[in-house]
């Protein structure tokens, strides 16, 4: 187990490739010895005699499985342009990472400022992020993300140049369900 009091991004990844490497071992250890295919529909490799009693899985081309975990991630950071976000372009574009989420302030240092500044510095960001995950080994774009529920949930602000976004409650309350659909559009 981690410390939690040292615990850093690149750890958290590290430990999160590892349990969910041992998980996917696990199953298709167990998949071996019951004679199931993987999900993708591809047999298992049956072990020849005089090979050891461990059975081997052959495995599959394409990314590895390294990239593969870290596709499954989505991940939030610090830094509002691609300089001072270095550490999360890195895991991009060297581990292929494959999601991070925006935030308008940073809860646990209390800054006001985490990711987002303006339209225009957030379209900077993400488009640097994106040119990372279109260096990385799988090439696949970046599911970008930002929680966003409107009302008083609302990282992309007028404060921060956007336009207000009505909560669904606020919605709900009009009964218009055209108004709704102009407002999420």
């Amino acid at each position: 187990m981690l410390p939690t009091s040292r615990l850093s991004r690149r750890s958290l990844l590290a430990a999160a490739m590892g349990g969910v490497g041992a998980l996917l071992a696990a199953c298709l250890s167990q998949a071996t010895r019951t004679g199931s295919q993987l999900p993708t529909g591809t047999p298992l490799a049956t072990p020849s005699p005089a090979t050891s009693p461990t059975p081997s899985v052959a495995t599959p081309p394409g990314p590895s499985l390294e990239a593969r975990i870290a596709q499954m991630l989505l991940v939030g950071f610090r830094g509002t342009d691609a300089s001072s976000a270095a550490p999360i372009v890195e895991d991009i574009r060297r581990r292929s990472l494959g999601g991070v989420v925006l935030f308008s302030s940073d809860q646990p240092t209390g800054s006001p400022v985490r990711n987002v500044i303006s339209p225009e510095q957030v379209a900077a960001l993400t488009g640097a992020l994106q040119d990372a995950a279109a260096d990385s080994e799988l090439r696949a774009p970046l599911l970008v993300a930002v929680d966003q529920e409107g009302g008083l949930v609302a990282r992309l602000d007028p404060a921060h140049g956007f336009p207000a976004t009505p909560s669904a409650a606020e919605l709900g309350a009009r009964n218009d369900p055209a108004y709704t659909r102009r407002r999420s559009a």
